[in-house]
């Protein structure tokens, strides 16, 4: 493996959904969809945050994205309900969906880590709570068997 097989990164920040935000509507007698800027802006600040860590270039090939989004704690639960979930002990069932979240970071990734998300294959994802909200995020190359040349007659 190379260096740059593994790479792991932390983005602080409030985690994000993309596509709960798209909205059919009217209007007159047209139809379209409304707030796709607000999946735009999510995403474009999501990358910017990334870049520090990119590789020399975009990977090729399958990649396995591990990825733990921390969600912050509510400050209105009681001391002990917070104590239990900075240890892990309560998990976030409600809110954010985690497939949208992952379709955000797997696009705002794209491009810089690897050249498509459809190379994304393999992963783990899980939605925590804990006292810096964020992206915890593992990225690694996965090797293929290649091909071996075909030996030629003389």
């Amino acid at each position: 493996m190379t260096p740059e097989s593994t790479i792991h990164f932390f983005i602080p920040g409030i985690c994000g959904v993309k596509g709960n935000s798209k909205k059919l509507v009217r209007w007159g007698r047209r139809w379209g969809i409304k707030g796709r800027d607000k999946d735009i802006a999510a995403e474009a600040s999501l990358h910017a945050r990334s870049m520090q860590f990119r590789p020399s270039s975009p990977w090729r090939g399958p990649v396995k994205l591990d990825v733990e989004f921390i969600l912050e704690i509510p400050s209105s639960w009681a001391k002990w309900k917070r104590a239990a979930a900075s240890i892990g002990a309560i998990y976030p069932t409600t809110g954010k969906d985690r497939g949208n979240m992952l379709k955000l970071l797997e696009d705002a990734l794209a491009e810089v880590y690897y050249e498509n998300d459809a190379q994304v294959v393999a992963g783990d994802v899980r939605k925590t709570y804990g006292d810096t909200p964020g992206y915890s995020v593992t990225l690694t190359k996965i090797e293929q068997a290649v091909k071996p040349e075909r030996k030629t007659k003389p």
